[in-house]
């Protein structure tokens, strides 16, 4: 390799000194490691900073014409040259001069007499911390770009899936009116329709939760009547309520709250399934709700305790009880869209009365 090829790929290092003998200093200091560009004054330094684009500028603050401040600040002051590590060398040993050096952008500062070791180190230091803000800075970038691509699968996903489901969902609707059908057939029907809604609300989930996590979901609030939504979600959960051979209790007064249709379907789908399958056979399961300080409070109660060892980290993601393909996503989910919905969830357990999970929600009203 020649030193031309060897100096194109060092860090270079700009150094101004109006001292013949400081310069000469620094040179042999630096050279064996970097490309050191010199610089007799202000003037001069400003044309081989924006040509040359050095990577650590050491600059004397004490210069005939243009000083090492107004150097400094230049330099700052031109989106070319502003990210430029600037280490002032000064014969100045007073707290006034280095705040003053430090406010104008300057990093670091090394006294004179000049010490070569203590000169290399500072070099070093600031090259390390460039290599770290570059690598950074390209992990920041990496993470946007992957948060891009999910957003673009994401959305072609919804759109292939939601295709074939418009007839899954339709359809039933309009053939449920035959006069004909038997009852059995009738329930055949709602039982599609409902698929239908467990996969469309699965699809639209699968991005709006991320979005919930990372704080850029924009909620479209408006009126919903709490009691249709759980007859939605009972409904959907039968055939895993006669799995489990429990009872389910809800006498829900007529409320209003302020939330998005398929946030509160998930997220009351969610704590309902997680009771049922917490529960033993026989169990009852009741659903009750009271009005308080402008908010619904809606309560799960089944009389199964929440095992110790989930109990701290109940709504935590992954948290789940050895429960068999469980995602631990359910309880998680359901609060984070419970926050969303500007709402929470609260959960009571212990080995005599069981468990109560309590989700607070806005009133319409509120």
């Amino acid at each position: 390799m020649n030193e031309e090829t060897k100096n194109h790929i060092r860090n270079k290092i700009l150094i101004v000194d109006d001292t013949p003998e400081n310069l000469d200093i620094l040179l042999d200091a630096l050279s064996d490691e970097y490309a050191v560009i010199p610089a007799r004054n202000g003037n001069k330094a400003l044309k081989l900073a924006r040509n040359s684009k050095p990577d650590v500028i050491l600059l004397d603050v004490m210069m005939p014409g243009i000083d090492g401040y107004e150097v400094c600040r230049q330099l700052k002051a031109d989106t070319a040259t502003c990210d430029i590590p600037v280490i002032f060398l000064t014969a100045l040993t007073d707290e006034g001069n280095e705040l003053k050096g430090l406010n104008e952008g300057a990093v670091d500062y090394v006294h004179k007499p000049i010490s070569a070791p203590l000169v290399r180190t500072r070099v070093a230091t600031q090259l390390k911390l460039i290599k770290a803000y570059h690598q950074l800075a390209n992990k920041v970038q990496l993470l946007e770009e992957s948060a891009l691509l999910r957003d673009d699968v994401d959305r072609i996903l919804r759109h292939d899936l939601k295709g074939p489901l418009t007839p899954i969902l339709a359809y039933p609707d309009l053939m449920v009116r035959d006069i004909n059908l038997t009852a059995s057939q009738q329930n055949m029907l709602k039982e599609i329709r409902n698929a239908g809604h467990k996969m469309l609300e699965m699809i639209n989930n699968s991005l709006d939760l991320y979005k919930m996590e990372t704080g850029s979901y924009i909620l479209q609030p408006f009126a919903i009547n709490i009691s249709e939504i759980l007859d939605r979600v009972l409904t959907g959960l039968e055939p895993l309520i006669k799995l489990y051979q429990v009872k389910i209790e809800h006498k829900l007064s007529p409320i209003q709250i302020l939330g998005e249709d398929m946030l509160c379907f998930s997220l009351f789908n969610n704590l309902i399934k997680n009771a049922i399958e917490a529960s033993g056979k026989d169990a009852t399961i009741r659903i009750t709700n009271i009005e308080a300080d402008n908010k619904s409070l809606i309560s799960i109660e089944n009389p199964t305790p929440v095992p110790e060892s989930i109990r701290t980290n109940f709504f935590a993601k992954y948290t789940t009880a050895n429960k068999k393909d469980g995602t631990g996503l359910g309880t998680y989910s359901a609060h984070l869209m419970a926050r969303t919905m500007k709402g929470d969830i609260t959960m009571e357990t212990d080995d005599i009365t069981g468990t109560k999970i309590t989700v607070y929600l806005c009133n319409f009203s509120n």
